[in-house]
């Protein structure tokens, strides 16, 4: 459906894709706006920031037991000693309560970022975009959060420079003396690189900085792209003459994207950066030049190339000749980049999909992914190869059919694409929190509220999978714990 005013206070479609309708949200009887969601939510990551450095659930780097060093903690180590003194019994004890607490705060997170988005245009854009900055300036000084993925990033580089290792060939477990070792996650020590090779070759360049610097440099590049993405986001909104406020505040407030992608690190703020920068292109008709992003988006994460379909068909719509223009531009970066690959890792950087595959094969991660703990937690075990099989048909049908209907209307790629992510998440067996973000901005800009209700949905389910896996563990032995 296409609406003119997609994210109007008062529109009764907004009302229907936003919980609580058009009037204020209701939280314990109290009237919850845009600027009380603001507040709740600054302070709700000021309270996870302070507190990530005296547990290990908070920051789960490094054996158990071990004491994280002051570097990693950054400006917070000096609370480190709280967790000291009240010793590890004390700690252990109070995991469940911690973990409780986190649950509590996502869903509140989830409730102040719904009001915030529903109220964006009563705060003044300059006042909302420096609250945005400073949230964002408190997850950039925490440490990781929640996921040792940065440090597997830096292991790939370093291998590479320092070991002569291939990072797609072998994963950070081949070399154990190197100090990034201790640091990576046990699941992933044997995996070689899932990424693309601009992004490999960034972290290889990292080495030269060291093993602190780099992971601050990478939680920095995660501040700028988050920044980026809500610029992005707001501009092109503003592009399409859509409220760009909500649209921004929809995706630079989202609790999954602040706790999890930005707390943690990870480098699909990047990759996602720079497939807005490839959206940007397509709306100003500069197809061939969107074209090229979106390939150097797809060489830092391979995922990006989920879009690739919906912008050849908004390129075709914005511009003469634009399917074509577009698909020469991503052609064009593709080659370049397999080339250089190619030369710095031989072709063993192609391996990068069966890697993912055989994770995937081995049922790693499962247990965050709706199927995965459908068939958890109902007593069937783990989803077999044929089941697989079956999700991915059916992936692959609703992309087909997200195409068709992203041909209908001008921009009705923008909405098809995010219905297109969703369903590719929602129906995979590896769905970690941090993925919803790449559908975000995408329902965010759609003009149908059907595809901004997809997103809010999924990001619920993945709070409530987050809270179903920590409050009542399933106990089983997934390889890799699932």
């Amino acid at each position: 459906m296409e609406l003119r005013t997609a994210f109007s206070r008062r529109s009764p479609e907004l009302a229907a894709a936003t919980p609580g309708g058009s009037a204020p949200l209701r939280l314990a009887g109290l009237g919850f706006g845009a600027k009380e969601g603001l507040a709740t939510i600054a302070g709700l990551i000021g309270l996870l920031v302070v507190t990530s450095p005296m547990t290990r659930f908070i920051v789960p780097i490094g054996a158990p037991g071990s004491t994280l060093p002051n570097w990693i903690l950054g400006v917070f180590s000096p609370l480190k000693s709280t967790a000291e003194n009240l010793g590890q019994a004390t700690v252990d004890a109070g995991m469940s309560v911690g973990k409780a607490v986190v649950v509590l705060g996502l869903g509140l997170l989830a409730l102040a970022w719904m009001a915030v988005v529903r109220d964006a245009d009563s705060i003044p854009l300059r006042a909302l975009a420096w609250a945005i900055g400073g949230i964002y300036f408190l997850l950039l000084i925490a440490p990781p959060l929640f996921s040792t993925d940065i440090f597997t990033y830096l292991s790939a580089g370093r291998l590479q420079v320092l070991f002569g290792v291939n990072p797609y060939l072998h994963g950070p477990v081949v070399r154990p003396q190197d100090p990034a070792f201790g640091w990576t996650g046990l699941i992933w020590c044997d995996t070689p690189s899932v990424y693309g090779p601009i992004f490999t070759m960034f972290t290889a360049g990292l080495t030269v900085v060291g093993l602190p610097a780099g992971m601050w440099i990478l939680k920095l590049v995660g501040f700028l792209s988050a920044g980026a993405c809500a610029w992005l986001t707001w501009s092109i909104a503003r592009d399409l003459g859509r409220p760009a406020a909500q649209a921004m505040a929809f995706v630079a407030l989202n609790p999954l994207l602040l706790v999890y992608a930005l707390g943690g690190g990870h480098n699909d703020l990047l990759m996602l950066a720079v497939v807005l920068a490839a959206v940007r292109l397509v709306i100003q008709a500069k197809p061939r030049s969107a074209g090229a992003v979106l390939g150097a988006a797809v060489a830092i994460k391979g995922s990006a190339g989920l879009v690739l379909p919906f912008l050849l068909v908004g390129a075709r719509k914005r511009a003469e000749n634009g399917a074509k223009e577009a698909a020469i531009g991503f052609a064009a970066v593709t080659a370049a980049v397999g080339v250089v690959a190619t030369l710095v890792y031989g072709f063993d950087w192609m391996k990068a999909p069966a890697t993912i595959a055989n994770g995937t094969g081995q049922h790693i991660g499962e247990l965050k992914s709706i199927p995965g703990v459908l068939a958890g937690y109902l007593g069937l075990g783990q989803v077999g190869p044929v089941a697989r099989a079956l999700l991915f048909a059916l992936v692959l049908a609703v992309i087909v059919q997200a195409v068709r209907v992203a041909t209908r209307s001008k921009d009705g790629w923008i909405g098809a694409a995010g219905v297109a992510i969703m369903a590719s998440l929602a129906l995979s067996t590896q769905l970690h929190p941090w993925y919803v973000i790449w559908s975000l901005p995408f329902a965010a800009l759609s003009a149908d509220r059907r595809v901004r209700v997809g997103a809010v949905s999924l990001t619920v389910a993945v709070i409530a999978i987050q809270a179903v896996r920590w409050l009542l563990p399933l106990g089983v032995g997934w390889p890799h714990s699932g």
